[in-house]
């Protein structure tokens, strides 16, 4: 009983102690480096990434059907690329029909399958579409 009664009037005056303590108020105005840590938050040596685009019909069969095929290397860019059909001009009371067999193979990729108007066509945004998103990320977390 006495070691209870002790142990709660230490953690009473802990309390009381701590809510007398007051914080300073700091300001920071970053016209000048505060000298924080940082951590792998720079690039070592500023360098321009590489846009590959390579894509287009292919005589391959790597979807499983016969030869011939859309396909190739596809590098996330905001640069628009794209491959496509040049249709008439829809409105949303024609029926849009797309079928196929999609294989996605070895990198990482990120790429937008569907009806888009070209003209249009932004950077990574895609007004004016109906269309699948479709990405395989870059495995970060290995066994």
């Amino acid at each position: 009983m006495v070691n209870t009664m002790l142990r709660c009037w230490t953690v009473l005056l802990a309390v009381v102690l701590a809510g007398s303590v007051t914080a300073d108020e700091r300001t920071e105005r970053f016209d000048r480096d505060p000298g924080w840590d940082g951590h792998n938050n720079r690039a070592e040596k500023p360098t321009a990434r590489t846009v590959r685009q390579d894509f287009g019909f292919s005589r391959s069969s790597h979807a499983g059907g016969k030869l011939g095929e859309l396909g190739g290397f596809i590098s996330p860019a905001a640069e628009p690329a794209y491959y496509a059909k040049k249709i008439a001009t829809k409105t949303f009371d024609d029926a849009l029909t797309a079928s196929g067999t999609l294989a996605c193979t070895g990198q990482p990729f990120h790429v937008v399958v569907g009806f888009f108007n070209a003209g249009t066509v932004n950077e990574w945004r895609t007004p004016n579409t109906i269309s699948l998103r479709l990405s395989r990320a870059v495995r970060c977390c290995r066994r």
